[in-house]
C-alpha cells in the first residue's frame, strides 16, 4: 500500500450510533408493516372471498416485514462493526503511544532538544507539529515522512 491514512477511533465508534438507529427505524417500521393488515382485517369482508384475500395479502405483507427485519439486523450488525473497528485503532493509538514513550524514556532525549539556543530547539519542535486542523499523521505531510514501499 502506498501512502498513508488517519482514522479517528473516537468518531468511527461514535459513528455506529447512525447504523443503530437506522436498525431501530427498520425494525420499527417492520412492526408497523406487520401490523398493518390485522387492524384491518374486517376491512376484507367475512367471505370466503374475503378471508382468501386477506391470507394472500398478508403473506405479501409478511414477506415486507421480514425483510425490514433483515434490514434491521443488517444495520445492527454494521453499527457494532464500525464501534469494533472504532475501538481497535483506538487500542493500536494507544498502543503505538506507550511504545514512543517507553522508547523515548530509554534512549533520552535528544541532543537537539537540549540545545543552548532556544531559538533552535523552537523551530525544530515546530517543524514536526502538524499545522491547525490537520491531523498529526506525519506520512500525510508532503517532504516529511516518505511511506515505505509496500505489496502492491
Amino acid at each position: 500500500m502506498k501512502g498513508g491514512f488517519w482514522v479517528d477511533p473516537e468518531q468511527l465508534g461514535n459513528s455506529g450510533r447512525g447504523y443503530w438507529e437506522a436498525g431501530d427505524g427498520f425494525g420499527h417500521l417492520a412492526r408497523e408493516v406487520i401490523a398493518l393488515p390485522g387492524d384491518n382485517m374486517n376491512a376484507f369482508g367475512d367471505d370466503k372471498e374475503g378471508k382468501e384475500f386477506f391470507e394472500t395479502f398478508y403473506e405479501g405483507q409478511k414477506m415486507i416485514s421480514d425483510g425490514l427485519v433483515v434490514i434491521s439486523g443488517s444495520m445492527t450488525y454494521i453499527g457494532d462493526g464500525v464501534q469494533d473497528n472504532g475501538k481497535s485503532f483506538g487500542e493500536a493509538r494507544e498502543y503505538a503511544e506507550d511504545a514512543s514513550k517507553q522508547f523515548h524514556c530509554s534512549v533520552g532525549e535528544p541532543p537537539f532538544l537540549k540545545s543552548e539556543r532556544p531559538e533552535l530547539r523552537e523551530a525544530l519542535v515546530r517543524s514536526v507539529e502538524p499545522p491547525a486542523g490537520e491531523p498529526r499523521n506525519l506520512a500525510s505531510r508532503s517532504g516529511f515522512v516518505e511511506p515505505l514501499p509496500g505489496p502492491e
